[in-house]
């Protein structure tokens, strides 16, 4: 059985205090890049980071959804994996429970990635929900070198 073409989403509409996220169809990534994994979503909290960056909260920081998040905010996601790109079938395979959380992936090669204790100020960290599809969604790709 293959995966659907189409999901419900919370996606992301207007601006500021007056936005919402109303649930619509949007496709399923067929399959994983390079490094990732595919979770159906079982569970996913809300926490008030989404509501901040879905309200526009942080907008005067300097800090906003990006458009590749597509508009689907959420980071406090589990389910199960559905397909596994084949440079991380030695970590994952279809089946395996996982999580999704903020800090989807980093580079693995600046400073703070191999110094071992700051890689979450890596200036190329993708965020879920942020910089890329969060987990208001059926199907979420996320990084799959990362099993801490």
């Amino acid at each position: 059985m293959g995966l659907p073409q189409e999901q419900d989403a919370a996606v992301k509409q207007g601006e500021g205090h007056e936005a919402t996220a109303p649930v619509k169809k949007v496709p399923v990534p067929q399959e994983p890049g390079p490094g990732q994994i595919l979770v159906k979503i079982n569970w996913t909290g809300l926490c008030a980071s989404d509501k901040s960056l879905i309200h526009d909260e942080w907008k005067a920081f300097g800090v906003a959804m990006q458009d590749a998040a597509k508009g689907i905010a959420g980071h406090e996601g589990a389910g199960e994996v559905v397909a596994v790109h084949s440079d991380v079938q030695s970590l994952w395979k279809v089946g395996d429970r996982a999580g999704v959380k903020w800090v989807v992936s980093v580079c693995r090669d600046c400073e703070f990635c191999t110094n071992g204790t700051d890689e979450l100020h890596c200036p190329k960290q993708l965020n879920s929900g942020f910089t890329m599809p969060g987990t208001f969604q059926e199907y979420c790709l996320t990084d799959g070198y990362d099993t801490d």
